[in-house]
């Protein structure tokens, strides 16, 4: 005997036999009530599954990053770089008649001072006129102002009783010199250092150790300069510039201190999950740092307003002269260092 064809179609056959209980519920259910009950139920977990689906989505695409601490005990530390400075910037018994008269336009050329208001000062008590043919009579000598620092400033080679590494003797060439906002400094464990130092025990004794004369005698800082006395010194890596500035600690005459440092590694991820450009260069350090970057795109504003570059800051341009310091640089280097932070924090 034949069959009777079927008049269910398809979707009813699929519904009624599925293993999704919610479609399974609908198709047999015998009351209106029931259908009802089981479809609202059905689409109320479709909605709470698609929600919860969208979620993990959004989640993948935030491309979140989790923190995680590790704590390593290693044998030995490479050690730092440590920039050594001196409050004063130039010493008494390295002027002559010339350049000691000029001293009262170096010691008030400072970063992030007001240059004008310093000429403005000086007018009252000096002849500007009389200075600049002093100037003019020592250009003709080869004056600069890189010269006169390095032979009146600061000197390692003069003023560092004793010298030690790990027990060792070290002398002045182990240092770099380096101009800073404090003149003529010095870099223990430089970047020209080509061997990696490192340190395996803690405590006095172990790390470097020096004694330092300050000179104090020969200070010639007025209230317009620095009014501290002693030396400044900075730990930092041997990669990174030094920002002697802002950062570093003093070490007043006639005193011990006593400096334990800890280093700190952060290394930046790049996009998608950070802001960061693993492939950004700096052009005159090797290593990219925060040190460096501020200091190369600050020399690159004051090239593009003053046409020169200050003692101390990368480049290759002509080094500012005194005048073209207290008109140009000093007031615009404190406004331009604020703009620069704000804008590589934001």
């Amino acid at each position: 005997m034949a069959t009777q064809p079927s008049n269910r179609s398809l979707e009813f056959d699929f519904a009624t036999t599925t293993t999704m209980h919610g479609l399974s519920r609908i198709a047999n259910s015998q009351s209106k009530a029931l259908t009802t009950a089981w479809a609202v139920g059905t689409l109320l977990c479709i909605g709470v599954c698609a929600w919860q689906i969208s979620l993990r989505f959004v989640d993948f695409f935030e491309f979140k990053v989790n923190t995680e601490i590790l704590i390593v005990h290693n044998n030995s530390l490479e050690f730092p770089a440590v920039t050594i400075c001196n409050f004063n910037r130039y010493r008494s018994s390295e002027l002559d008649e010339d350049t000691e008269a000029l001293l009262p336009l170096f010691a008030g050329s400072m970063y992030g001072s007001d240059g004008n208001a310093t000429l403005e000062y000086l007018a009252n008590y000096v002849n500007i006129s009389d200075l600049r043919l002093i100037l003019d009579r020592l250009h003709s000598k080869g004056f600069t102002i890189e010269t006169f620092t390095r032979d009146t400033g600061f000197s390692l080679n003069r003023s560092m009783i004793h010298c030690y590494f790990n027990g060792q003797t070290c002398s002045e060439q182990n240092f770099t010199h380096v101009f800073t906002i404090y003149g003529n400094c010095y870099t223990f464990n430089g970047p020209s250092q080509g061997e990696h130092l490192t340190q395996t025990m803690a405590g006095f004794g172990n790390g470097l150790n020096l004694v330092i004369d300050v000179d104090q005698y020969t200070y010639t800082e007025s209230i317009s300069g620095h009014l501290e006395a002693g030396i400044k010194f900075l730990t930092h890596s041997k990669h990174e510039p030094p920002l002697m500035a802002s950062q570093g600690y003093a070490v007043q005459p006639g005193t011990k201190a006593f400096a334990s440092i800890s280093q700190i590694q952060s290394f930046n991820l790049p996009k998608p999950w950070g802001d960061c450009d693993s492939d950004t260069r700096l052009d005159y350090y090797d290593s990219y740092t925060m040190s460096g970057c501020t200091l190369e795109r600050l020399s690159k504003v004051i090239k593009n307003i003053c046409l020169c570059r200050p003692i101390g800051f990368p480049g290759n341009e002509t080094v500012c002269d005194i005048f073209s310091m207290l008109r140009c640089v000093d007031p615009l280097i404190g406004i331009a260092m604020y703009i620069l932070i704000f804008t590589i924090r934001s």
